[in-house]
């Protein structure tokens, strides 16, 4: 099934965003370095599936998205292929993934209503 599939790999930076909404599922790479994964909020912003590798301790976005199904941390090729030829699986981890996204919004909000509080109240 994979073999008609067709893959693009990006080795390098900035084009990213703009080839997310083309694609189907993404695998995001650092995920097998000990600085971890690269940005999976990105293609999840397109509800789009998301894998990665082993080395995702240090990323609280990685751990809440495979708590709630949007992602997936994967080593075995094998699973992984099966993983990806399950199109309602697939279909329903991007819903999740893009879901997750929007229960995230509102950052700019809290960020100006604490500064607001702690750094530029009136202390008359």
């Amino acid at each position: 099934m994979l073999q008609h599939k067709e893959v693009c790999i990006v080795n390098s930076i900035g084009h990213l965003a703009f080839l997310y909404r083309y694609a189907d599922l993404v695998w995001v790479g650092g995920g097998f370095t000990r600085s971890g994964i690269h940005n999976i909020i990105e293609p999840a912003v397109f509800g789009l599936p998301v894998f990665f590798g082993p080395n995702f301790s240090r990323f609280r976005e990685a751990e809440e998205m495979i708590a709630c199904g949007a992602a997936q941390s994967e080593t075995n090729p094998e699973a992984l292929a099966k993983q990806w030829q399950d199109e309602k699986a697939l279909a329903q981890q991007g819903q999740n993934a893009k879901s997750y996204v929007l229960q995230q919004l509102g950052a700019t909000e809290k960020i100006i209503a604490y500064l607001a509080e702690k750094c530029f109240c009136n202390k008359a």
